[in-house]
């Protein structure tokens, strides 16, 4: 059985992502053939570098930046937990008056 997640519906950012992402690729690459395409023959190999070499950063920066959104959070929370759980502090419920020293036996120390 898959874990469920612990914030909000998934679904919504899933269908958002794939609808700004989606077209925003297939504009980039519409673009991208149609420069290379209507550049002038003796022209098109330059064009053809430039566009390559602007658009494969742009990708890049692109897909590490939704890789970031999706797992960011999931990262942060397994850490947070796996150091909960180091430091004990995860299932521990004493509240702080049960573990609070009584005032009849503190060392006071009175300075003049």
């Amino acid at each position: 059985m898959a874990k469920q997640p612990k914030y909000g519906n998934t679904r919504f950012r899933d269908q958002l992502a794939f609808w700004i992402i989606l077209p925003s690729f297939a504009g980039i690459l519409a673009i991208s053939v149609l420069m290379v395409i209507y550049a002038a023959p003796d022209n098109r190999e330059e064009v053809a570098r430039l566009v390559f070499s602007a658009v494969l950063p742009l990708f890049g920066t692109w897909v590490g930046t939704v890789l970031a959104f999706y797992f960011a959070r999931d990262n942060f929370e397994a850490a947070s937990e796996s150091t909960l759980r180091l430091t004990g502090l995860l299932n521990r419920s004493s509240a702080v008056a049960e573990l609070m020293i009584p005032r009849s036996q503190m060392v006071v120390h009175t300075l003049a």
